[in-house]
């Protein structure tokens, strides 16, 4: 522009000042993910082009021009980034329907193309299951309005999935949901990653069974119960199912064992464990480290009595209450 400005025509000047602004763009709209760098460089340009009108008065209509057409470059990054950024997050909120977090976060951002089935390929993988759902639902939904049991839902998944991505901000696990039953997959890719795994698995569990049930009550102004049954160990974990439906699924002992321990929370509601609070019973891999992530409420165990899981030593904990009046109570209903 200093060149073609004192020693051309006006419309040559025009076109060469319009044409690296195109080129400009142009370059950026394969990267204008980088926002920064475009910001900086952007303010780069009009600094310098605010010091030649000023050194050069003679090209203040051509900086003019240059002023208008660096508006525009901006103005279509701008709009490109946000469509940018909304497909993005639609690709990964339909990536996550069917894979881990973790999983659909590097397929949502990568360049390459990579089949479904090796990003997250079925494989013995540890596993963490945690499965629950809510007591007295048929009940609930045959005296309630539909939309309001849908408001519930919306409110209710979305504290548990905001909460499963504070406490695991690995992205290591993978939720489904039908209506009032929900089943969750903390997973490791190898073995000294099983600690870390509980640890996770528990901390969520702590919340869901016992600040989860607060917030709903207060935005929803009622009482949620719902028992949640917790299992560990190695499963076949990954994409599986129909060729063209495939989703991450578990095959294994594992998530039937949490759905059993889930009864059991159930089925001591009716032995005076009903309260406002969720029962948590755990197996035994969970049970031996729940004291040092569950360091709120008490535990205690005693033989299941559920079926499959009869006899088997679990561990039963719940966020109020008193050890001495459960283990009272949790020897009357054994006997």
């Amino acid at each position: 522009m200093v060149y073609w400005g004192p020693y051309e025509s006006r419309t040559t000047a025009l076109i060469v000042t319009f044409g690296p602004c195109f080129a400009f763009y142009l370059s950026v709209f394969r990267i204008y993910k980088y926002t920064r760098e475009f910001t900086v460089f952007t303010l780069a340009c009009c600094f310098a082009n605010l010091a030649l009108m000023i050194t050069r008065p003679e090209l203040v209509g051509e900086a003019g021009v240059f002023f208008f057409a660096i508006s525009g470059t901006v103005t279509l990054f701008l709009v490109s980034r946000r469509l940018f950024a909304e497909s993005l997050l639609e690709k990964f909120r339909n990536l996550r329907s069917l894979q881990p977090s973790i999983v659909a976060r590097r397929l949502t951002v990568s360049d390459k193309s990579l089949a479904e089935d090796e990003a997250f390929s079925a494989r013995d993988r540890f596993t963490v299951c945690l499965s629950s759902d809510w007591r007295n639902y048929q009940e609930m939904a045959g005296s309630r309005d539909g939309r309001m049991i849908s408001r519930l839902f919306e409110v209710y998944y979305n504290i548990v999935f905001a909460e499963l991505a504070r406490t695991v901000p690995s992205g290591r696990y993978y939720a489904d949901w039908t209506a009032d039953e929900i089943m969750i997959i903390f997973y490791g890719d190898t073995d000294e990653e099983r600690e870390t795994v509980i640890k996770e698995a528990l901390a969520f569990t702590r919340t869901l069974a016992s600040d989860i049930p607060e917030r709903v009550q207060e935005e929803m102004g009622l009482t949620l119960k719902y028992d949640i049954g917790v299992a560990a160990g190695m499963g076949y974990l990954g994409l599986q199912g129909p060729r063209e439906r495939r989703k991450t699924t578990i095959a294994g002992e594992v998530p039937g064992t949490a759905k059993r321990l889930e009864t059991e929370g159930k089925e001591l509601r009716s032995s005076g464990f009903d309260n406002e609070y969720p029962n948590v019973v755990m197996d035994e891999i969970i049970g031996a480290s729940a004291a040092q992530v569950l360091d709120q409420g008490w535990q205690a165990s005693f033989p299941a009595g559920a079926k499959n899981i009869k006899g088997r030593q679990v561990t039963l904990w719940r966020c109020s209450g008193t050890a001495q009046h459960t283990l009272l109570r949790l020897a009357r209903a054994a006997a």
